[in-house]
């Protein structure tokens, strides 16, 4: 169970000085997704002494934010990046120093290229090349990737992120930063290296709430695959509409991150949530997490997870 909450804060010099928080005030808010574009983390930290504030807000730091429960997993990295800029103000009896942080913001903000390949090269060896230019470590690449080599050869000169997404958009794969590694995941399949179960046993905030795209057009892109959950108001219609995923809120589950595999259990992936199936189990689909929101103070208030659910294809669950 989610009991006795632990959270620490690691700030300080790229290979230098750095100071460990733990019991002093602070909150934090979180927002990551599959995106190329930087995570983020607002962070608030309440009387600082003089010297530890002057080492703490220092622009290009790195921090390090862990948090959870001491009856489950103990406190884990759910943040890692650089401060891009920090501010101290002051209010009523309290000294707050405010500061925002991202993830892999240097990496992206420094790394330029310029490649050429030979006619024929494997798309996913040149992805190999460049992913391992940024300098950070690369997480394994899924499984199944289909490769394909560019007939033409590969010439590139400019941003290495430019790059990898044009390569990625190639191979059907998307790329994002994820605690300062690279994360590559096929579109639609989720990372399965573990599976993160949601339910209202174990933390799970009221009834999810439905995604549903009966608007969208080939000309913006792929829908999501099948879920194989249809929106039971549909039902009568020659129109079925695909229930793309769920928008979930739970107690602060530091297990989720974008890309993860996530299992629900709720009544409302029922066809029908308002029938009376009392004595049943619950129903459970499987989802991949596309966008993480974490938020906490750690004198006060609840610990919160957002998270918005996408539907898998069928049989893709091999990262």
């Amino acid at each position: 169970m989610l009991f006795n909450r632990i959270a620490e804060l690691v700030v300080g010099e790229v290979d230098g000085n750095a100071v460990i928080i733990k019991d002093l005030r602070f909150s934090f808010e979180i927002k990551k997704d599959n995106d190329k574009s930087t995570n983020k983390l607002t962070l608030k930290i309440y009387n600082m002494n003089n010297q530890t504030r002057c080492l703490v807000e220092q622009v290009n730091n790195c921090v390090m934010l862990k948090a959870g429960y001491e009856d489950d997993i103990g406190a884990i990295t759910i943040f890692t990046g650089t401060v891009v800029s920090a501010w101290t103000i002051r209010e009523g009896n309290d000294t707050i120093t405010e500061m925002s942080v991202r993830d892999g913001i240097l990496p992206l903000r420094q790394n330029k290229i310029s490649v050429s390949y030979a006619p024929g090269t494997s798309a996913l060896d040149i992805l190999d090349d460049i992913s391992h230019t940024f300098s950070i470590p690369v997480k394994s690449f899924p499984e199944n990737i289909i490769d394909k080599p560019y007939i033409r050869g590969f010439a590139f000169c400019g941003k290495a992120e430019t790059a990898m997404s044009n390569i990625c958009n190639y191979l059907g794969l998307t790329w994002s930063i994820q605690n300062n590694e690279i994360q590559i995941l096929n579109k639609n399949n989720p990372v399965t290296d573990e599976l993160v179960v949601l339910t209202p046993d174990n933390g799970l905030i009221g009834f999810p709430t439905r995604i549903v795209d009966s608007t969208r057009k080939k000309s913006q892109g792929d829908p999501s695959p099948p879920s194989q959950l249809v929106l039971s108001e549909s039902l009568d219609s020659k129109n079925q509409y695909q229930i793309e995923g769920y928008n979930v809120k739970c107690l602060l589950q530091p297990r989720l991150y974008p890309g993860c595999y996530v299992g629900l259990e709720s009544r409302m992936l029922l066809l029908d949530p308002s029938v009376d199936r009392e004595g049943e189990e619950l129903p459970r689909a499987f989802f991949r997490a596309e966008v993480v929101t974490h938020s906490g103070d750690t004198f006060e208030g609840e610990w919160i997870t957002e998270c918005e659910l996408k539907a898998i294809s069928q049989g893709g669950k091999n990262g």
